[in-house]
């Protein structure tokens, strides 16, 4: 009986190891299940990103371009009006120059009138001071003249006033 007993726990070794050997397979066929159905999905995954990688290069190589061809659009436009702007100073100098040696002209021709005019008023300033330089000397002649004669007239009066008083006075006492 002990070879039984024996013999029936070596089969239910046997058995267990059986079932684990079984269970140890099974479970490596669900993990190598898995692992395939992961090593598809990042497969999957993979290509979808390099599509995604591929679409974008192409999306920034569209946008650079059009960066510029954008930006040689602007040089070219900032280019036209500088020269265009260019052009308009050239232009505006010109006829700012025009415009000086025109004045210049007209101030020459006006000072040139105006000299002859200027001499003229100086000369006729001149006439008039002289002119009344002699008006005043015979203003103070004639008030120098009035004066002594006034004098002469006040002494007239004085001695005739005296002359009166005295007569009056002897006139009054007698």
């Amino acid at each position: 009986m002990i070879n039984s007993d024996q013999d029936s726990q070596k089969d239910a070794q046997r058995d267990i190891v059986l079932q684990l050997q079984d269970e140890l397979a099974k479970q490596k066929a669900d993990s190598e299940s898995v692992i395939q159905g992961l090593n598809r999905t990042s497969a999957n995954e993979i290509i979808q990103l390099r599509q995604t990688i591929d679409l974008l290069r192409d999306e920034l190589e569209k946008t650079a371009l059009n960066s510029e061809q954008a930006v040689q659009r602007s040089v070219a436009a900032v280019t036209d009006e500088i020269k265009s702007l260019r052009e308009t100073i050239l232009n505006l100098r010109a006829a700012l120059d025009e415009k000086d040696h025109e004045k210049n002209v007209a101030v020459q021709k006006v000072t040139q009138g105006l000299s002859g005019e200027i001499v003229q008023l100086k000369k006729t300033v001149s006439s008039l001071r002289n002119e009344l330089e002699i008006h005043k000397a015979d203003a103070r002649d004639e008030v120098q003249r009035i004066k002594v004669e006034n004098k002469r007239e006040i002494e007239v009066l004085q001695g005739t006033i005296s002359n009166l008083r005295q007569k009056y006075e002897e006139q009054s006492t007698s």
